[in-house]
């Protein structure tokens, strides 16, 4: 796949993101038209306490002044927040590891001893989608789907559990290493 087609997508992928639905709409507009709403009735209410017709406490009027006002700034906030370039980051790299702790089983039964093809684990997954809740694990579908054999299944299982041990003992190395020994007498 080509960088501008790679682009392309990251920048398709970024405007299917920000593109605001009918329920964020309803709501940021409605905290900005609300809020516009209760800041001019508290406004009012305010006006009319402060006269010697108004028998309410001006307190009313400046609570709905303050709250209608928040509420209209989170309203513009929002848009302004939905409305700002989006940027999609990319990692130009990705951490160099020579494997992961738990290498997947297909991944290992098709790249590392040619036991499969992409297709065929491609297919099993699918079957192991559709099983829903209670699926099976995928070396017993590619034992059923008779695309292995028992003996490349337990060779690519004793890959990763030997995998996983030396992940367990370097990062026990390392905690080793990071705690110092201290040289202490005994108290008497």
């Amino acid at each position: 796949m080509s960088q501008s087609t790679t682009e392309n997508q990251s920048a398709d992928k970024a405007r299917a993101i920000s593109r605001p639905g009918l329920a964020w709409l309803l709501v940021t507009w409605g905290r900005l038209v609300i809020g516009l709403a209760l800041a001019g009735e508290g406004g009012v209410l305010y006006a009319h306490a402060r006269t010697e017709a108004g028998a309410g406490p001006s307190w009313v009027g400046l609570t709905a002044i303050v709250v209608g006002a928040l509420l209209s700034l989170s309203g513009l906030y929002a848009i302004y927040a939905r409305t700002r370039p989006c940027e999609v980051i990319v990692p130009d790299s990705v951490p160099a590891r020579a494997e992961p702790a738990m290498p997947m089983l297909g991944a290992l039964l098709v790249y590392k001893y040619g036991a499969l093809t992409e297709e065929q684990l491609e297919q099993a997954l699918e079957q192991q989608r559709s099983e829903g809740v209670n699926r099976r694990r995928i070396g017993e579908i590619l034992l059923d789907m008779g695309f292995i054999g028992a003996a490349d299944l337990q060779k690519a299982l004793e890959h990763q559990r030997a995998q996983a041990r030396k992940e367990q003992e370097a990062a026990a190395e390392g905690d080793r290493q990071e705690q110092p020994e201290l040289d202490r007498e005994p108290v008497a």
